[in-house]
Order: structure tokens, then sequence, then C-alpha cells
């Protein structure tokens, strides 16, 4: 069997038909696609398996209990027969040739890892776009024919999309590599074992096509949850500086690590409900404080590494959280942003000027 596709489900009766027959619809035939339902309450177990009725090729798995999603996509590699594994959300829909595409690239360049373009599917407008912001990677025309190697795209590992049905993976590099989706997080697992896989591959080969639809704006969805789930970003940032020392590549990406994290932070922090606020800034603040100390113990380090970049830690280092919370609101009123050279920002609230001084030395 070339192909095992990997379909963990939830509550997604309205969608799965639609995401089952895109895979039953495919140009390649020799696949198995297996659902595994996470103890739904409505009807997708009944959809899974009226499908599987009609098609020898779909397998349904019932988890024992309602687990976290990457704990589900682990008990499908498990399962998995096929040479390939792919993965495909119960709400996603493939296009024709994804499968037949994605397994001529993987084949034919000898890689661990094909993957491709994807478009988004807005649930509420039915717009297809391709503006996804985590939706490209810069390829030049040497990689797109040949492949690359992780060291190639090191400097984009946390802009590239790092999500898992976008891909192709060599089974045998998974088992080999012992790559397997932490199952102590509710969200975010797929980006973890996205990067993991993607620094430890030998090659990696990139199909400059739109050969998926992400569906996006979806009610109920867990990337919308906006909830306690979104604490989990602070695992997986320990969980991948702890990987990223193992194998020894920590400092060579250490830039672009410490920016995703600061700014990603901040980023779930403006979005995470009330009621959750207050718990996720002091978390945020421990967070900091430990980045600072271990990463620039000093201002001027920190601003040789950016001067933006120290703003905000020092922002949410001094000041409680309400004080926080006073300045965000008054700088969403009196903010300036300019250029000089480097990226200088001027916030009214508190009288500070930081200028990015382009000075060579540090990173």
């Amino acid at each position: 069997m070339q192909i095992s596709v990997i379909m963990p489900v939830y509550n997604i009766e309205k969608y799965l038909p639609e995401a089952i027959e895109s895979i039953l619809n495919q140009t390649l035939s020799d696949f198995e696609l297996i659902i595994l339902d996470d103890k739904s309450t409505d009807n997708t177990l009944g959809v899974a398996y009226e499908y599987a009725d009609k098609d020898r090729r779909i397998r349904v798995i019932e988890l024992d209990e309602h687990k976290k999603q990457g704990e589900g996509r682990n008990r499908g590699i498990e399962e998995a027969k096929g040479e390939y594994i792919m993965f495909l959300d119960g709400d996603d829909i493939a296009k024709p040739q994804f499968l037949e595409k994605m397994h001529t690239a993987i084949v034919s360049s000898e890689s661990d890892i094909c993957m491709c373009k994807f478009q988004t599917l807005d649930d509420k407008s039915k717009k297809i776009s391709d503006n996804h912001p985590y939706g490209h990677i810069e390829v030049n025309e040497k990689m797109l024919k040949n492949g690359f190697s992780p060291k190639d795209i090191i400097s984009q590992i946390f802009t590239i999309p790092n999500v898992v049905w976008n891909k192709i993976y060599k089974r045998s590099f998974l088992k080999n590599k012992d790559i397997k989706l932490p199952g102590v997080i509710t969200i975010c697992e797929d980006i973890i074992f996205g990067i993991i896989a993607t620094i430890s591959a030998e090659k990696i080969f990139y199909v400059d096509e739109s050969l998926l639809l992400y569906r996006i704006n979806r009610p109920n969805a867990s990337s919308i949850g906006c909830d306690e789930s979104f604490f989990d970003n602070f695992t997986m940032y320990e969980i991948l500086e702890k990987k990223f020392k193992e194998i020894g590549i920590y400092e060579e990406i250490k830039k672009p690590f410490l920016m995703d994290a600061i700014y990603n932070l901040l980023y779930f922090f403006e979005r995470i409900k009330p009621q959750y606020r207050k718990s996720f800034y002091k978390k945020m603040q421990e967070f900091y404080n430990d980045c600072y100390q271990k990463e620039f113990s000093t201002k001027e380090k920190c601003l040789r590494f950016d001067a933006t970049t120290y703003f905000h830690l020092n922002r949410v280092m001094s000041n409680g959280y309400l004080k926080y919370m006073i300045l965000n609101f008054i700088d969403k009123i009196f903010k300036i942003e300019k250029w000089y050279g480097g990226y200088a920002i001027v916030v009214f609230s508190k009288k500070e000027f930081w200028v990015d001084n382009p000075k060579s030395g540090l990173f």
C-alpha cells in the first residue's frame, strides 16, 4: 500500500462527508483512510461508519476515551500500513490530485518529507484565498528542482507552514527518528511535530502548487477556543527549546525561536478570554523574565538583539497586570512608529524612544 491518510475527528458530522469524499475521489487510488473518532457526541462516528461500509479502504477506529488530538494522530501512525503517511482534518478538502502529486514528488525526489501550498476556505464567506500568513516558504529555483535540507530554511523555520496536513511523510523516517505528536497539549501539537520533523529530515521537497483547502472561521474549531488551551503555548516552547538543545542547533536557531516565542505569546494574550487573561499575563511575565535572564541579562545586549523586542520584554517584566493594560490602552491612542535606519518606536505613554541600531557581533 502506498499511502495511509490519517484523519482524527471530533464532532465534525457537518463537514466530514466532504472531507472523506475528497479523499475517495483522488486520482491515486492505492491508499487507506484511517478515521479516528475521539469520542464524538454528535453523529460523526455514524457518518464515518456509513462511508466505511461502502469502501473497504476506510478503517474506523474508536478511541477509548476523549483524548488530545496529538494522541489520536499517534495512534493513526501506529495503525498505518502505507509506505507513506499523510494527515487530513475532518473539515478540510483535498483537491483531486493531492495524493498523486505529493506521492510522485516524494518518491522521485527521494525525500523524507514533501510539502505543498494550500488555500484557505472561509466557512462563513465561502471565499478561497492564498493569503494565509504561514502558508508560504521562500525557495529558489534550485531548491524547487532538487529539494533542500533543513539548514537551507533554518531562518524560516517559524514562518513556514509547520502544520501536518499539507505534507506527506516517509513512514520509515518517522519510525526511525521516533517522531510523534506530544500528547500533553491541546493546541500547537502539530506545530511541534512539524518543526521537529522538518529539522530531523535529511531532504525535503516542495510542490509549488495549492493542493488542499484548509477551512477557517468554523464554529467550535479548536484553533478559536480562546480558552485555557492557549496556555499550551508555554509548553510548546519548552518542548522545542529542549529538542533544539538535544540535537545541538539551539544557538543557530535562537534568534528566530526567541522572536517567535515573545511575539506569539503577546498575540495569544490579546485574544484569550478575559477570565484567563490575568493568569496568562503572570505566566507570560515569568517566561519573559526567564528568557531575559538566560539569553540577554543586560539591556544593552537585548537592545542589540532587537530594540522593539526589548521594549515588549521590558514592558511586561516591569509592570503588573493592571498597569500593563492601562499602558497598552494609552498606546493604542498615542503610539507612533517611525523608521530611522533600523526600527524605531516612539511610545508616548512612557516617553520612551528605542532605536534598533543594526550593530554586528551579537547573533
